[in-house]
């Protein structure tokens, strides 16, 4: 997907066949039922399967090597890989994080400073939409999609009436 240098938004692709496995594991285990205004959905805890997590920075690094010959200062940014929990958000039809938020909107929220998410499966009308670079990324399996915290990159999840999946975290300052 090619979009425009000054979205700030990256995109690279991961293999259908990690996607495929990420999707197998949540069908063992349970989620964490979110049913609100904000979201509907459930969420798991990557971080619990150590082999699927492993796999999936393995081939976020790509996607971070991409994202950094593509804007070369983001790697004067001492990142961690991320200290906090990676996430596996599934979406039933109709469902999303349909509110529109940046990544670091609290104090505790501060060492973020990029977010990473990967669409495991394919859903027609279930992308994200990126409120002031007026884009809405299309949910294709493997699209990982890469793109700064702050309130400059406010999105929210589109409704689809199609199953949906996706990885996401964050970049922290070490």
């Amino acid at each position: 997907m090619n979009l425009p240098i000054d979205s700030f938004i990256g995109s690279s692709f991961i293999s259908k066949t990690l996607c495929d496995d990420i999707l197998a594991w949540i069908d063992t285990v349970d989620g964490l039922e979110r049913n609100d205004n904000i979201v509907q959905g459930k969420q798991y805890s990557l971080n619990k399967n150590p082999d699927l997590f492993n796999r999936y920075h393995e081939e976020l690094a790509k996607s971070i090597s991409n994202y950094m010959n593509k804007y070369p200062e983001v790697s004067l940014i001492d990142f961690n890989g991320g200290d906090e929990e990676t996430f596996v958000q599934s979406y039933e039809p109709g469902q999303s994080y349909s509110q529109e938020h940046c990544e670091r909107q609290k104090l505790a929220q501060a060492k973020r400073m990029g977010v990473f998410m990967t669409y495991l499966t394919d859903a027609e009308k279930g992308g994200t939409s990126f409120k002031y670079q007026k884009v809405t990324t299309p949910c294709k399996k493997g699209l990982t999609l890469l793109f700064p915290s702050d309130w400059t990159h406010t999105h929210k999840g589109e409704k689809s009436n199609q199953y949906k999946a996706i990885v996401t975290g964050w970049l922290n300052l070490q």
